[in-house]
């Protein structure tokens, strides 16, 4: 299977991971646990303008992140059809990985090690995935996945693989996503009306991103294994 389809398989897993994580992210959540020393009623008026936070805010903040799983897939395929060690990537792969871009600052460096490995152990089990898939003759998706794997295997890979808040499943406490927000900008002429000199915001999402990483995890494990059943009864039947 040659490797432009392979990322064009993974691009659509990506994009529906992140849509179905945007699709239960909750900015009010999110801005109910933030403070500010700024006017009172900062908050609340900013939770009435959640729309413009998720539009401004968190949809690019998960763009990005979407540009950045992106990009470190093909540093994994460039290091699945090399010859030298996986090892050889490994500045690449962690410079690329939202997870490890993600850990606090205060991590003590032993711990730092440990899970910035286990991202990069995961990275090669990745490639080791998909290198069955590169091996195949065929020139799609679907021919190709059958050709490299039972459907059984593959449910196991997408159970495995799919599945990608592993970290932050395993070091809930290592991971910190917030952003900067300047309430002024997202809030217009209103808020010249709360008050001259607005602070800017540190907006700590960390709990609500990891829920709705898992709610989005979830909903894409589960389409994905239906749609693989379909596929594969299709063919058992002899309708694809």
């Amino acid at each position: 299977m040659t490797r432009q389809a392979v990322e064009a398989g993974f691009e659509r897993f990506v994009t529906d991971a992140i849509a179905a994580t945007a699709g239960s992210f909750r900015v009010t959540a999110a801005l109910q646990g933030t403070t500010t020393t700024g006017p009172a009623g900062l908050i609340d008026q900013l939770i009435q303008d959640s729309e413009t936070i998720q539009q401004r805010v968190v949809e690019p903040t998960l763009a990005e992140y979407r540009s950045a799983v992106l990009s470190q897939f093909s540093v994994i395929l460039d290091a699945t059809e090399s010859s030298d060690p996986f090892e050889a990537v490994r500045d690449d792969i962690l410079a690329r990985d939202a997870y490890a871009a993600a850990l606090r600052a205060d991590l003590p460096a032993s711990r730092r090690k440990t899970i910035e490995q286990q991202l990069l152990d995961r990275a090669a089990g990745l490639g080791r995935a998909v290198e069955p898939l590169l091996a195949t003759p065929e020139d799609k998706f679907w021919p190709a996945l059958r050709a490299a794997y039972t459907q059984d295997d593959a449910e196991a890979v997408v159970e495995r693989w799919f599945r990608f808040t592993g970290p932050i499943r395993e070091h809930p406490d290592a991971f910190v996503f917030s952003t900067q927000l300047d309430p002024a900008e997202l809030l217009g002429g209103i808020g010249g009306l709360l008050g001259g000199g607005l602070p800017t915001i540190t907006l700590d999402f960390t709990e609500e991103a990891i829920r709705a990483m898992k709610r989005g995890e979830e909903t894409v494990v589960q389409e994905t294994t239906r749609e693989l059943q379909r596929h594969y009864g299709a063919f058992d039947r002899g309708d694809a």
